[in-house]
Protein backbone atom coordinates (compact mmCIF):
# COMPACT_ATOMS: atom_id res chain seq x y z
CA UNK A 1 0.00 0.00 0.00
CA UNK A 2 1.46 3.84 -1.15
CA UNK A 3 0.92 6.47 1.31
CA UNK A 4 1.02 9.34 -0.32
CA UNK A 5 2.90 12.27 2.18
CA UNK A 6 2.43 16.01 0.94
CA UNK A 7 4.80 17.99 2.90
CA UNK A 8 3.54 22.18 3.13
CA UNK A 9 6.49 24.04 3.39
CA UNK A 10 5.70 27.96 4.32
CA UNK A 11 7.74 30.63 3.65
CA UNK A 12 7.56 33.49 5.45
CA UNK A 13 6.14 36.99 4.01
CA UNK A 14 7.31 40.11 4.85
CA UNK A 15 5.15 42.97 3.71
CA UNK A 16 6.18 45.92 2.47
CA UNK A 17 4.75 49.28 3.57
CA UNK A 18 5.03 51.63 1.16
CA UNK A 19 4.40 55.41 1.27
CA UNK A 20 2.41 56.48 -2.23
CA UNK A 21 2.19 60.38 -3.00
CA UNK A 22 0.45 62.49 -5.10
CA UNK A 23 3.16 63.34 -7.04
CA UNK A 24 3.62 59.29 -7.48
CA UNK A 25 -0.24 59.37 -8.80
CA UNK A 26 0.01 62.07 -10.93
CA UNK A 27 3.33 62.20 -12.22
CA UNK A 28 3.02 59.12 -14.11
CA UNK A 29 4.46 56.28 -11.70
CA UNK A 30 2.03 54.23 -12.37
CA UNK A 31 1.20 54.47 -15.61
CA UNK A 32 0.51 51.73 -17.93
CA UNK A 33 3.64 50.82 -21.08
CA UNK A 34 2.57 51.54 -24.22
CA UNK A 35 3.01 52.83 -27.91
CA UNK A 36 2.19 56.15 -29.15
CA UNK A 37 1.67 57.45 -32.24
CA UNK A 38 2.46 54.24 -34.03
CA UNK A 39 3.11 54.39 -38.14
CA UNK A 40 3.69 51.35 -39.99
CA UNK A 41 6.73 51.99 -42.56
CA UNK A 42 6.14 51.23 -46.46
CA UNK A 43 8.31 48.56 -46.54
CA UNK A 44 6.96 46.57 -44.19
CA UNK A 45 9.79 45.39 -42.40
CA UNK A 46 10.03 48.59 -39.57
CA UNK A 47 7.71 50.94 -38.00
CA UNK A 48 7.82 53.92 -35.70
CA UNK A 49 6.71 55.12 -32.72
CA UNK A 50 6.66 58.22 -30.41
CA UNK A 51 8.93 57.96 -27.69
CA UNK A 52 8.82 60.70 -25.04
CA UNK A 53 11.47 61.19 -22.40
CA UNK A 54 9.78 63.53 -19.65
CA UNK A 55 13.34 63.57 -17.44
CA UNK A 56 14.64 65.25 -20.42
CA UNK A 57 12.31 66.83 -21.58
CA UNK A 58 12.41 65.30 -25.25
CA UNK A 59 10.74 63.81 -27.81
CA UNK A 60 11.48 61.65 -31.15
CA UNK A 61 10.63 59.58 -33.73
CA UNK A 62 12.23 55.92 -33.22
CA UNK A 63 12.12 53.52 -36.05
CA UNK A 64 12.23 49.68 -34.91
CA UNK A 65 12.30 46.50 -36.71
CA UNK A 66 9.21 44.76 -36.68
CA UNK A 67 10.68 40.92 -36.96
CA UNK A 68 13.07 41.20 -33.37
CA UNK A 69 11.34 44.43 -31.91
CA UNK A 70 14.69 46.64 -31.70
CA UNK A 71 15.71 50.09 -32.34
CA UNK A 72 17.08 50.72 -35.70
CA UNK A 73 17.50 54.66 -35.65
CA UNK A 74 16.33 57.75 -34.13
CA UNK A 75 14.65 59.77 -37.21
CA UNK A 76 14.31 63.74 -35.30
CA UNK A 77 14.37 64.49 -32.06
CA UNK A 78 12.53 67.62 -30.77
CA UNK A 79 13.11 69.54 -27.08
CA UNK A 80 11.27 72.16 -25.45
CA UNK A 81 14.26 74.88 -25.86
CA UNK A 82 15.92 72.90 -29.38
CA UNK A 83 16.05 73.80 -32.91
CA UNK A 84 13.47 71.30 -33.76
CA UNK A 85 10.40 72.25 -30.92
CA UNK A 86 9.10 69.23 -28.71
CA UNK A 87 5.80 67.88 -31.14
CA UNK A 88 3.29 65.39 -29.79
CA UNK A 89 2.48 63.73 -33.46
CA UNK A 90 3.52 63.77 -36.97
CA UNK A 91 2.69 62.07 -39.89
CA UNK A 92 4.62 61.15 -43.09
CA UNK A 93 4.48 61.88 -46.19
CA UNK A 94 3.84 59.62 -49.26
CA UNK A 95 7.60 58.82 -49.72
CA UNK A 96 8.78 59.11 -46.25
CA UNK A 97 11.00 61.60 -47.09
CA UNK A 98 9.08 64.43 -45.31
CA UNK A 99 7.36 64.06 -41.46
CA UNK A 100 5.12 66.55 -40.43
CA UNK A 101 5.13 67.66 -36.64
CA UNK A 102 2.57 69.19 -34.89
CA UNK A 103 3.26 71.37 -32.15
CA UNK A 104 1.08 73.77 -29.54
CA UNK A 105 -1.67 72.25 -30.53
CA UNK A 106 -5.32 73.53 -29.08
CA UNK A 107 -8.39 71.41 -29.13
CA UNK A 108 -11.82 73.24 -30.63
CA UNK A 109 -14.43 71.20 -30.49
CA UNK A 110 -13.72 67.19 -29.61
CA UNK A 111 -11.31 66.02 -32.65
CA UNK A 112 -10.81 69.47 -34.31
CA UNK A 113 -7.92 71.16 -33.56
CA UNK A 114 -5.17 73.72 -34.46
CA UNK A 115 -1.36 74.10 -33.87
CA UNK A 116 1.39 75.62 -34.87
CA UNK A 117 3.09 72.84 -37.42
CA UNK A 118 6.73 71.99 -39.02
CA UNK A 119 8.06 70.04 -41.80
CA UNK A 120 10.82 67.67 -41.69
CA UNK A 121 13.39 67.10 -44.26
CA UNK A 122 15.04 63.56 -43.79
CA UNK A 123 17.67 63.76 -46.14
CA UNK A 124 18.57 67.45 -45.19
CA UNK A 125 17.71 67.68 -41.66
CA UNK A 126 16.46 70.58 -42.11
CA UNK A 127 13.18 71.84 -40.86
CA UNK A 128 10.49 74.36 -42.12
CA UNK A 129 7.51 76.08 -40.55
CA UNK A 130 4.47 75.93 -42.79
CA UNK A 131 2.51 79.09 -41.86
CA UNK A 132 2.90 81.90 -39.01
CA UNK A 133 -0.66 80.75 -38.05
CA UNK A 134 -2.06 78.49 -35.62
CA UNK A 135 -3.77 76.13 -38.46
CA UNK A 136 -5.90 72.93 -39.05
CA UNK A 137 -5.45 70.02 -40.64
CA UNK A 138 -2.67 70.24 -42.65
CA UNK A 139 -1.75 67.63 -45.37
CA UNK A 140 1.98 66.83 -47.19
CA UNK A 141 1.14 66.71 -51.05
CA UNK A 142 2.49 63.06 -52.38
CA UNK A 143 5.67 64.60 -54.20
CA UNK A 144 6.19 65.99 -50.38
CA UNK A 145 6.93 69.64 -52.10
CA UNK A 146 3.44 71.61 -50.65
CA UNK A 147 1.55 71.52 -47.71
CA UNK A 148 -2.40 72.69 -47.74
CA UNK A 149 -3.88 73.38 -44.64
CA UNK A 150 -7.37 75.22 -43.22
CA UNK A 151 -6.89 78.67 -41.78
CA UNK A 152 -10.19 81.04 -40.87
CA UNK A 153 -12.68 78.53 -42.62
CA UNK A 154 -10.51 78.71 -46.74
CA UNK A 155 -8.43 76.93 -47.42
CA UNK A 156 -4.11 77.70 -48.44
CA UNK A 157 -1.03 75.89 -49.93
CA UNK A 158 2.54 76.35 -49.02
CA UNK A 159 5.36 75.07 -51.59
CA UNK A 160 8.39 73.76 -49.20
CA UNK A 161 10.83 74.83 -51.84
CA UNK A 162 10.23 78.30 -51.81
CA UNK A 163 8.37 78.86 -48.93
CA UNK A 164 5.85 80.64 -51.34
CA UNK A 165 1.50 80.60 -49.33
CA UNK A 166 -1.33 80.55 -51.80
CA UNK A 167 -4.78 81.19 -50.82
CA UNK A 168 -6.63 78.79 -52.55
CA UNK A 169 -10.01 79.97 -51.41
CA UNK A 170 -11.59 83.64 -50.78
CA UNK A 171 -14.98 83.48 -49.18
CA UNK A 172 -14.87 81.61 -45.92
CA UNK A 173 -16.68 82.90 -42.83
CA UNK A 174 -17.45 82.46 -39.85
CA UNK A 175 -20.46 80.99 -38.67
CA UNK A 176 -21.69 80.68 -42.48
CA UNK A 177 -18.57 78.96 -44.93
CA UNK A 178 -16.14 77.10 -44.32
CA UNK A 179 -14.05 75.51 -46.92
CA UNK A 180 -12.19 72.18 -46.32
CA UNK A 181 -12.83 71.09 -42.51
CA UNK A 182 -16.41 70.12 -41.69
CA UNK A 183 -18.37 72.03 -39.00
CA UNK A 184 -18.81 70.24 -35.18
CA UNK A 185 -21.81 68.24 -36.41
CA UNK A 186 -19.72 65.90 -38.90
CA UNK A 187 -16.82 66.13 -36.24
CA UNK A 188 -19.36 64.85 -33.47
CA UNK A 189 -21.39 62.48 -35.47
CA UNK A 190 -19.34 61.16 -37.78
CA UNK A 191 -15.07 61.83 -36.59
CA UNK A 192 -14.97 63.57 -39.84
CA UNK A 193 -12.71 66.76 -39.52
CA UNK A 194 -10.53 66.93 -43.13
CA UNK A 195 -12.69 67.53 -46.41
CA UNK A 196 -10.36 67.97 -48.64
CA UNK A 197 -7.82 65.71 -50.09
CA UNK A 198 -4.74 65.66 -53.00
CA UNK A 199 -4.93 64.01 -56.11
CA UNK A 200 -2.30 61.42 -56.74
CA UNK A 201 0.04 63.59 -58.55
CA UNK A 202 -0.15 66.42 -56.15
CA UNK A 203 -1.35 68.96 -58.68
CA UNK A 204 -4.92 69.42 -57.61
CA UNK A 205 -6.92 69.07 -54.75
CA UNK A 206 -10.87 68.28 -54.31
CA UNK A 207 -12.41 69.82 -51.12
CA UNK A 208 -15.74 70.09 -49.60
CA UNK A 209 -17.66 73.44 -48.60
CA UNK A 210 -19.99 73.84 -45.59
CA UNK A 211 -22.32 76.85 -46.20
CA UNK A 212 -23.93 77.22 -42.37
CA UNK A 213 -25.89 80.75 -43.43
Amino acid sequence: MLVGLAVLFTVPLTAQKQDITLEDIWGGAFRTEGLQVLRSMNDGEHYTVLTRDRAAGTVSIDKFDYETGSLVETLVTGSRDGDIPYFSSYAFSDDESKILLATDLEKIFRRSKRGVYYVYDTASESLTRVSENKIQEPLISPDGTKVAYGFENNLYLVDLENQFTVQLTDDGEKNAIINGITDWVYEEEFAFVRAFEWNADGTRIAYLKFDES
